[in-house]
């Protein structure tokens, strides 16, 4: 795995390899730097964690892989350097259930009335307008 920065001067790419760690960075129990190498997906968490998925098989529509955590080896001695509070999301009151654009469409359709009323009170009550 690599990292890629480009030098805004010479707007030319610098390519740096990113250290996985070994057992002497890594000594927790459950961690090591092994991982699937075929990378599908990174991503971020509320407080800044990133994660990455990948699975052994070239097939991305295989069903099978993992969901990795990176985080500096050099933090992890020091568990109260690792320390943060996770925030529960805020979420709305009234929301739909349904997928929004399904929504949406079954309200221009008219569905929020009719016989239909009972399901879009259920599942796309934002959508109808039907928030107390």
């Amino acid at each position: 795995m690599f990292t890629l920065k480009e030098n805004k001067r010479t707007k030319k790419w610098q390519s740096k390899e990113v250290c996985m760690g070994d057992s002497s960075y890594c000594n927790g129990p459950g961690i090591s730097g092994d991982y699937a190498t075929m990378i599908l997906s990174f991503g971020e968490d509320e407080s800044g964690e990133l994660y990455f998925a990948s699975t052994a098989f070239t097939d991305n529509e295989a069903r099978k892989g993992a969901v990795y955590q990176l985080f500096d080896p050099e933090r992890r001695t020091d568990p109260s350097q690792c320390t943060f509070t996770v925030k529960e999301p805020v979420r709305p009151v009234c929301s739909n259930r349904k997928a929004s654009g399904i929504c949406d469409i079954y309200r221009r359709l008219g569905f929020c009335k009719k016989s239909y009323v009972k399901y879009m009170t259920r599942n796309c009550k934002l959508a109808c307008g039907l928030c107390s």
